[in-house]
């Protein structure tokens, strides 16, 4: 129970065991270059910071493309349904924030 709001709180899993992170939930933070990869860093619903990579799945959709300021998701799923079509998500580093 969650103390603070006075009702009960529960965490997304999957079938797995791990939580659940959906795209629409996650904020770019940051993307390196590391040997000639790059990478982001970007945090979920609970403010933890990840560091994902082109290929990493979600609860919605996977990592397609990682560029120099923006990553681009592809969701499958939306509401634990399939899409008829993928659609696909960009989110940016804004050039004053780098």
């Amino acid at each position: 129970m969650d103390l603070l709001a006075g009702r009960d709180t529960k965490r997304e899993t999957s079938p797995s065991g791990k939580p659940e992170i959906y795209i629409d939930d996650i904020t770019l933070i940051g993307i390196v270059k590391a040997r000639g990869k790059f990478t982001a860093i970007v945090t979920g619903p609970q403010e933890f910071p990840l560091f994902i990579n082109v290929g990493q799945r979600f609860s919605d959709g996977f990592v397609l493309s990682i560029q120099e300021s923006r990553i681009t998701f592809r969701k499958t799923k939306e509401r634990g349904f399939p899409l008829f079509e993928p659609k696909d998500i960009v989110k940016e580093i804004h050039p004053e924030e780098r």
